[in-house]
């Protein structure tokens, strides 16, 4: 087996320098994509979370509106079944009165 000629060696070093640098440059290429691809990602991601705070506001709001609502007629109701009930005890209680006087 022959050694090769240190012209030979250069010449393989050389290629396999090219080959590297080559291949550094695709993955610098690459990772410039990937970096332009997270970056829009973490965009949309924010633009997500804001649309999505701003929906919870909105609904949270609603929540409200109805809770409050809700609470004005039950409200009203038991008010109107209080007096219900409180007449028909003045009308229980004029009723044994008079009983007893007449």
């Amino acid at each position: 087996m022959t050694t090769p000629s240190i012209e030979e060696r250069l010449a393989r070093l050389e290629g396999s320098y090219e080959q590297i640098n080559l291949r550094l440059g695709r993955l610098e290429e690459e990772m410039s994509a990937l970096r332009s691809e997270i970056i829009s990602l973490r965009s949309d991601v924010s633009a997500l979370g804001s649309d999505l705070r701003s929906e919870m506001n909105s609904l949270g709001s609603d929540l409200r509106s109805e809770m409050s609502s809700t609470r004005s007629e039950l409200n009203a109701r038991i008010d109107r079944y209080m007096l219900a009930i409180m007449g028909m005890i003045m009308a229980s209680v004029v009723a044994t009165i008079l009983a007893r006087l007449l």
